[in-house]
């Protein structure tokens, strides 16, 4: 079973191993997302994350096995778009830089990241939960539609030392 809390500042080695990890392995997906390493996710993007206690890790047998931020923090443009839920932006909790290890696919990890993060944000009485996801990333919009989220649009964002990417954006509504 997969224990979900959030990371240590002295985990940020393994944290950081984790993210490498994962863009290695991602390199012989079906789809390839952009992150790369030094770039997204940064160091300083991780250990910021750390530092507020906004970056969840997946344990499996004391490995982190996946990872994701929570917070309200949101890409320009993100207010511009046609959400279907009217809130603040500390009204709504934002999904980032979700991944799970090959090593671990087909367990049900991602799906347990997202249930954990819609916990969360009911927790926190917020409206919604919003995401997004590289185009061309199906394996991961099909996790999402699977759990309830609505695409509400694509959209794209420019990213320091990556480029405009194009990303679909997702929603699931909690009130």
């Amino acid at each position: 079973m997969l224990q979900i809390r959030t990371a240590t500042q002295q985990e940020f080695t393994a944290v950081r191993a984790f993210y490498h990890s994962l863009i290695d392995a991602m390199q012989t997906a079906p789809h390839k997302p952009s992150w790369q390493k030094e770039i997204y996710p940064s160091d300083a993007y991780l250990q910021q994350s750390i530092a507020q206690g906004t970056l969840y890790i997946g344990l499996q047998d004391g490995e982190i096995a996946a990872a994701m931020i929570l917070n309200h923090q949101y890409s320009d443009g993100y207010q511009s778009a046609s959400w279907r839920v009217t809130a603040r932006p500390e009204e709504v909790t934002i999904i980032h830089t979700l991944g799970v290890h090959a090593r671990f696919s087909g367990r049900g990890f991602g799906r347990a990241l997202v249930a954990y993060a819609m916990q969360w944000a009911r927790d926190r009485q917020q409206k919604a939960v919003r995401l997004d996801v590289e185009e061309g990333n199906l394996p991961a919009e099909k996790l999402y539609q699977s759990l309830g989220f609505q695409f509400t649009g694509t959209m794209s964002m420019h990213y320091p030392g990556l480029g405009d990417l194009s990303f679909h954006l997702y929603e699931y509504p909690l009130q």
